[in-house]
């Protein structure tokens, strides 16, 4: 079995457009993945064209050697995350293939399931949301689905540093979280590299008396050194690594080594696929690991397959019922089933879904692809989608 073609799909939405992955082999058994990134959707399908070459005619099953030649003979510079993320698409899509094949479920080649059902934090709840008090009925209406935890960044448009108004009002939405909540659902607060070391240090101080299990990405992204100083300055658990690109990104070794976070965030697009992620969430630094996944429903599908096999897992992040249009899972022939705050391990072959090629040709359309811009006004609306 060789691999005859890679199909891409632009799929537009009112959030962010999404790139899904088909390969197919010349005995017609084909699996999907996931190339979705913050920006450079189109790019994916040229940086294709590139590296074809290293793909094309290899066996699905080589998993290894295809992401190495993708990543070594096509240039391993690190700064090309959207290669990176196109890689993680080709790479999903061939565990895909293998577990069709043999007729069991992705976990089984990642040394097998040590649990059935995955804790989820719940995000995107907050879209549309104007007054103050309104924080706090939404956030109740999601513990009321069954939502145990909820994460959210009530820091609007911030960059580097908060005005005095703005700071103000950012504490006070999470006190009114956590005011309509209670004590016992997890609140995790996004930063979103909005701050510089001493605004994070500011905000972390306030935020500790309102017991939340994380602050996330508290400082510009790659500024590791502030991101040590932030974490040995407050009490918060410090979560990052979402932006981190394959085990030999630099930075990546600096936030394990230098303890400078508590919770590690890979993201299976990011990083570079299944066995990418699952080097990088190795126990040897002593990090929990609680995957990132704001992009479309396949990498949910991928994240549920690694989730299930760490030992060393807390939580998983999930979009899909808040910021996700209303046809999004129509994509797909399978969703994934949500239980009182879980989301169930799918124990089908592969990812434990294909494509939905009706609904596909439905809705791509490459020319309406949106890019995702966290310091544009109304940025957390996410096009006000109807659900």
């Amino acid at each position: 079995m060789k691999i005859s073609s890679v199909e891409i799909y632009l799929i537009p939405n009112p959030w962010k457009g999404w790139v899904f992955i088909k390969v197919l082999t010349s005995n017609g058994e084909e699996g999907i993945g996931e190339a979705t990134h913050y920006f450079g959707q189109r790019a994916v399908k040229s940086i294709y064209r590139d590296v074809k070459e290293f793909i094309l005619g290899e066996d699905p099953f080589k998993v290894e050697k295809i992401w190495y030649r993708m990543f070594k003979e096509a240039g391993s510079s690190l700064k090309d995350a959207t290669k990176i993320s196109l890689m993680s698409g080709i790479e999903v899509a061939c565990w895909d293939i293998i577990g069709k094949h043999f007729g069991v479920p992705i976990f089984q080649f990642f040394g097998g399931a040590v649990r059935d059902k995955v804790k989820v934090y719940a995000n995107g709840w907050y879209r549309g949301i104007k007054q103050l008090e309104d924080w706090g009925e939404r956030a109740r209406e999601v513990v009321r689905r069954g939502y145990k935890a909820i994460k959210f960044d009530p820091f609007g448009t911030a960059s580097t540093e908060l005005k005095h108004e703005d700071f103000k009002r950012s504490i006070e939405i999470v006190e009114v979280v956590r005011d309509s909540v209670g004590d016992e659902v997890d609140l995790m607060i996004e930063g979103h590299g909005r701050f510089d070391a001493s605004t994070a240090i500011k905000v972390g101080r306030n935020l500790e008396k309102f017991d939340v299990t994380w602050f996330e990405d508290p400082v510009m992204i790659r500024d590791v050194q502030g991101l040590v100083k932030v974490s040995r300055t407050i009490s918060i658990p410090i979560a990052s690594g979402e932006w981190c690109v394959s085990r030999f990104d630099p930075d990546l070794t600096i936030l394990l080594t230098s303890k400078a976070i508590d919770i590690l965030l890979p993201d299976v697009i990011n990083m570079g696929g299944l066995l990418e992620a699952k080097k990088v969430c190795a126990e040897i630094f002593g990090v929990i690991v609680a995957p990132h996944q704001a992009e479309g429903p396949i990498n949910t599908l991928s994240e549920l397959q690694i989730d299930a096999t760490l030992t060393n897992f807390k939580i998983q992040e999930y979009f899909g019922d808040f910021a996700y249009p209303n046809w999004a899972w129509d994509l797909l022939t399978r969703k994934p089933e949500f239980d009182d705050g879980f989301l169930k391990v799918p124990k089908y072959p592969g990812l434990g879904a294909n494509l939905n090629m009706h609904k596909i040709e439905e809705h791509v359309d490459e020319e309406k692809i949106v890019n995702f811009n966290l310091y544009k006004e109304g940025w957390e609306d996410r096009g006000l989608l109807t659900n």
